[in-house]
């Protein structure tokens, strides 16, 4: 079968493994003086060849020790042609919201393999003009941050390796850092802050937190705890199965964890859980410190400039291909504890347990 490198065929492998094989010195001059600046073509070349060999007559204990020297040397090649030129695409949007995508694109830029170009979009941004920036900018691989910069990303004609990041909605071919953190942190912080907790509930859209939820039921077996689960279609629903939830709670040792999801509604749900945890013992937990000042006893939220370095890493992975496409959540997290909350359900955290905390309701005077 013909194996195509690089638009050339090499019929067998077996001839492609001799051929090195007679003509190696000059293999080594061209990685060495004339490949230095990318050798991943040849490092993809060599590993075919590597790979050949245990099934060629050629005289392999001779030829790999070689080849495998060459394939180090490749490596180090590519490490030694610079940062990764990535184009980062980011939603033009003013307040809070552009405080977040600053951050992220700072800790991005902060990275040392990566040397990134920023260009904002819009909804009159078409893909065209994006193109034409990649190309201006040599760019190496793409950074979508938000959803406006991902439906735009699926829209370009080019096959640069594009990671996607600061979405609530999860993407499933790109690799994507979301929004919503990790599961396993949430209940890692829930059993040293109300550790009398057994049971927690989340009310969900499919949609938003299906993928979310999955890993979220493995993580609170491995914590002993059980999660109960309410998918819900629309806000209605959802509002129908928190009344629900309150009327069944156990005090004291039942939680509600309030996800980032387009059917938990802050200026709807907020104010009904607050009031009905309050008035029985029950722990919320959130993703949104003004939550934690209203009242919810501790959020986990994005630290969004650690978030940029993690999504500069998850961009060189990808250009170097050793990224699936799949959704994760953010480990790059911040911790809001509100005090007054945590006394009124009898908790209290040492002083070491203070420290780690980054945002504390009501603010010390």
């Amino acid at each position: 079968m013909a194996i195509p490198v690089n638009n050339l065929e090499f019929k067998p492998l077996s001839a492609a493994a001799k051929y090195l094989f007679d003509n190696v010195v000059l293999i080594e001059y061209v990685v060495y003086n004339v490949l230095w600046p990318d050798s991943r073509p040849v490092r993809r070349f060599l590993m075919i060849t590597i790979c050949s060999c245990s099934n060629s007559r050629v005289n392999g204990r001779r030829l790999l020790p070689r080849l495998l020297m060459l394939l180090f040397f490749a490596s180090l090649c590519e490490a030694a042609s610079g940062p990764v030129k990535l184009v980062i695409l980011y939603p033009q949007v003013e307040g809070a919201y552009a405080r977040v995508f600053d951050e992220i694109v700072r800790g991005v830029k902060e990275h040392a393999g990566i040397s990134a170009s920023s260009f904002a979009v819009n909804n009159k941004t078409k893909p065209q003009e994006i193109e034409l920036f990649l190309k201006n900018n040599s760019a190496q691989a793409v950074l979508a941050l938000g959803q406006r910069s991902y439906r735009l990303a699926q829209q370009l004609t080019t096959d640069l390796p594009t990671v996607v990041g600061a979405v609530v909605t999860p993407v499933y071919e790109y690799p994507t850092i979301s929004l919503s953190g990790d599961p396993d942190m949430f209940f890692t912080h829930l059993k040293k802050l109300a550790p009398q907790v057994k049971r927690v509930f989340i009310v969900y859209s499919e949609t938003s937190s299906g993928w979310l939820i999955r890993l979220a039921e493995v993580s609170a077996r491995d914590h002993g705890l059980q999660l109960v689960t309410r998918p819900a279609d629309n806000l209605r629903e959802a509002v129908r199965h928190y009344r629900t939830i309150f009327e069944t709670a156990q005090s004291d040792s039942d939680a509600i964890w309030l996800p980032m999801d387009r059917v938990v509604a802050d200026k709807t749900i907020l104010p009904i859980a607050l009031d009905a945890a309050w008035k029985r013992r029950l722990v919320i937990v959130c993703s949104n410190p003004l939550s934690v000042k209203r009242g919810a006893l501790f959020a986990l939220y994005p630290d969004h400039r650690l978030m940029g370095h993690s999504l500069a890493e998850l961009s060189i992975r990808q250009l170097n291909g050793t990224m699936e496409a799949r959704a994760i959540p953010t480990h790059n997290l911040k911790l809001a504890v509100n005090q007054r909350t945590a006394s009124h359900l009898g908790l209290h955290y040492t002083r070491q347990q203070q420290q780690g905390f980054d945002l504390v309701y009501p603010a010390p005077r």
